[in-house]
């Protein structure tokens, strides 16, 4: 990589960048400007992280707390599926699993977790804003035959 006080953004280069990613040109000097000095603070930000010594640190798997708390912390044991395990019951010749009715879970067509906790969901009326309705249905108008 260059040294940081030799890279510069000029305006034809800034010109040229947005020809070769298809962004249309700043319009106005000014905004020739604000987009030139966030590229130099972007610049100038990638090169201070580049300056970091790294030497010793081993690399991420993922991004995620690989510290030893935090894998203790998202290991899945056992204990910690009990209650789920104890929520379902098998059925079958295959013994297939089943959770049980009444689990604080709903069977199918239900709010499932997206609805937990959240004020009014339960409640709300789908067919508050449509235009028209037929019984609990609402009607669109397609154009078609009219």
């Amino acid at each position: 990589p260059p040294p940081p006080e030799t890279t510069t953004i000029t305006p034809a280069l800034l010109t040229h960048l947005h020809n070769l990613s298809a962004l249309p040109p700043p319009t106005t000097p000014s905004a020739t400007a604000t987009i030139l000095a966030t590229l130099h603070a972007q610049l100038h930000f990638v090169q201070s992280i580049r300056t970091v010594d790294t030497a010793g640190v081993p690399p991420l798997h993922s991004i995620r707390d690989e510290t030893a708390a935090g894998l203790a912390e998202a290991t899945i044991s056992t204990a910690t599926l009990r209650d789920a395990l104890a929520a379902e019951e098998t059925y079958g010749k295959h013994r297939r699993p089943r959770r049980r009715q009444g689990q604080g879970q709903p069977r199918k067509g239900g709010a499932g977790d997206a609805a937990k906790g959240i004020e009014g969901v339960e409640d709300w009326d789908v067919l508050g804003n449509a235009g028209q309705k037929a019984g609990r249905y609402f009607v669109v108008r397609s154009g078609k035959g009219e």
